[in-house]
């Protein structure tokens, strides 16, 4: 059971990394366009 939760847990930090990347992404493109 350790196994699978520290796995969920690392599946899970990587999906957060990869949208506040994505979010980052947009906003920063956002900004492009305003400016």
């Amino acid at each position: 059971m350790g196994l699978v939760v520290n796995a969920l847990v690392l599946w899970n930090t990587y999906y957060m990394d990869a949208a506040l990347t994505f979010i980052g992404s947009q906003q920063s493109i956002n900004q492009n366009v305003i400016f």
